[in-house]
């Protein structure tokens, strides 16, 4: 089997983050051999960074050519098109960096991200036909509207691999089957494109597994004769870790809040901006769910009101 991830990104992700997580470690062992993988792990274990680091590694390292698209990464959320750019700013940044000051051959350092949805300007949308990015993100919607165009399909004639996250919230919907129905099509314009499958628990995941990997053509079917075609399922490699989360739980009791417009609103959040800051400045990341979006900004405020080196955001 060949090696998982070149030297120059394992040594880059060593250095970052330490050893990779159960789900990393098994997904790249899977993809560098060329399967199918569907990622079966909680949030927070990794395996959205697991499948985007195989995909650049190849970029980076030459074993796919830049100067056109090449990973496609599409999720049922519109909203995390944004978040993944974001995300990979820095690795790219990093990568590049590595690649760059290493010895011996390597691929492109400029890989571009491009992201197709229903807010993209048309503009932006000629622009990615003229000038491929190296990697897109996208939804099911948005791709089927690319397979309807000449430009779209032959952007993504040339992609090799393709992540599908959040397989969990539309395998069963119609939303789904759209995206199976696109994911053949885009066999036929770009060939049998490698399929990464990102999803939380879900059960049964043999029927998530044959979810993403779909039916190919069989090699000796006779197109003259329709009886001859007998469609095969895709081989697809499940990676399931076992992983344990450790859970505490503490109960905290508040005075009942004030009615709203009273003189000691405001010294009730506080006391709650306190404890929570507190709190925060002992983890790495924190998450508050509040029950309305004006009491959400007021907190996210008043926490960043202290002196201590704490930053909160409401969302």
């Amino acid at each position: 089997m060949p090696a998982p991830l070149s030297p120059v990104t394992t040594d880059w992700f060593i250095k970052r983050f330490g050893s990779p997580t159960p789900v990393q470690s098994e997904t790249w062992k899977a993809a560098a051999s060329g399967e199918h993988v569907l990622a079966v792990a909680p949030t927070g274990s990794g395996k959205t960074l697991a499948a985007f680091l195989v995909a650049l590694d190849r970029l980076y390292s030459r074993k796919l050519t830049s100067g056109a698209l090449r990973v496609l990464y599409v999720s049922p959320l519109k909203a995390l098109g944004t978040d993944i750019r974001e995300n990979l700013t820095g690795p790219l940044r990093e990568l590049k960096a590595a690649f760059e000051s290493a010895d011996g051959p390597h691929g492109t350092t400029d890989i571009r991200i491009g992201i197709r949805n229903g807010d993209t300007t048309p503009s932006e949308r000629r622009r990615q036909i003229n000038r491929p990015p190296e990697f897109l993100v996208t939804t099911p919607e948005s791709l089927n509207i690319l397979l309807l165009s000449d430009g779209g399909r032959a952007l993504l004639s040339t992609v090799e691999i393709c992540i599908l996250d959040e397989i969990h919230a539309i395998a069963s919907s119609r939303r789904g089957t759209l995206l199976v129905c696109a994911l053949e099509r885009l066999v036929d314009l770009a060939g049998e494109v490698q399929r990464i499958g990102l999803t939380a628990t879900v059960r049964p995941v043999e029927r998530a597994a044959a979810f993403l990997g779909g039916y190919r053509p069989p090699a000796d079917s006779n197109p003259a004769d329709p009886g001859s075609y007998h469609p095969v399922p895709r081989e697809v490699r499940i990676i399931t870790p076992r992983s344990t989360k450790e859970i505490r739980i503490r109960l905290e009791t508040l005075p009942a809040p004030p009615v709203p417009g009273r003189p000691d609103s405001d010294g009730f959040w506080r006391d709650i901006a306190i404890r929570m800051r507190r709190d925060i400045k002992e983890k790495r990341s924190t998450l508050a769910f509040i029950d309305s979006r004006k009491w959400s900004e007021k907190l996210a405020r008043l926490i960043n009101e202290g002196e201590e080196e704490v930053l909160a955001w409401a969302h």
